[in-house]
C-alpha cells in the first residue's frame, strides 16, 4: 500500500509523441496496482513552465478514474519547470487534507524525457524514481542522496 504521485513533464522540449508515451506509461503502472480507499492512492501532477494538478490522491479510487483523468492530461508546451512540480506534488499532492496518509510510504514517480536534478534533493523524505522515457526508458531512483540509474532500457522486458 502506497500513496503515489505521477509528475509528468508536458513541457515544449518533450513533444506530443513522448506525452503519449507517458501517459501510456501511467496507464500500464496504474493497471498493475491495487487502487482503492484502503489500497494504494494515485495523484498527478504534471508541468511545464508553470505545474498544473491533475488529481489529488483522494479524487478517484478505481482505476478506470485514474486512466480517464490520466487520458485528459494536455501537452503543455513551455519551459522546463521541474521545480516547481515537485513543489506541487508536495504541497497538494502529499498533504494531508488532500487523501495523505502518514501510515504509507509517499512515492513520486517522475517522468520526463531527460534527467535533471534540479531541486530533488529537498525531497528526501519521498521516494522519487524517474523515468526517462525518449526512444528508450530508463529508470532511477531517488535516496535523497544521490540520483542512480537502476534499470536500463535493454533490461526492460515488455508485458
Amino acid at each position: 500500500m502506497a500513496d503515489i504521485a505521477f509528475l509528468v513533464d508536458a513541457s515544449g522540449s518533450v513533444g506530443i509523441d513522448n506525452v503519449d508515451k507517458m501517459k501510456e506509461f501511467v496507464y500500464s503502472m496504474v493497471e498493475k496496482i491495487s487502487v482503492g480507499r484502503s489500497d494504494d492512492r494515485v495523484g498527478m501532477v504534471s508541468y511545464s513552465s508553470e505545474p498544473q494538478l491533475g488529481f489529488h490522491l483522494d479524487s478517484f479510487f478505481t482505476k478506470k478514474d485514474i486512466i480517464n483523468a490520466v487520458s485528459a492530461m494536455q501537452y503543455r508546451y513551455g519551459s522546463t519547470n521541474t521545480a516547481a512540480g515537485l513543489r506541487m506534488i508536495r504541497k497538494e499532492i502529499f498533504n494531508a487534507n488532500r487523501g495523505d496518509r502518514t501510515n504509507v510510504p509517499n512515492t513520486c514517480t517522475f517522468l520526463s524525457h531527460k534527467l535533471i536534478l534540479t531541486s530533488i534533493y529537498e525531497y528526501n523524505k519521498i521516494k522519487i524514481f524517474a523515468f526517462i522515457i525518449h526512444n528508450d526508458v530508463y529508470v532511477y531512483t531517488c535516496d535523497g542522496a544521490a540520483l542512480q540509474c537502476i534499470v536500463r532500457p535493454e533490461e526492460i522486458v515488455s508485458t
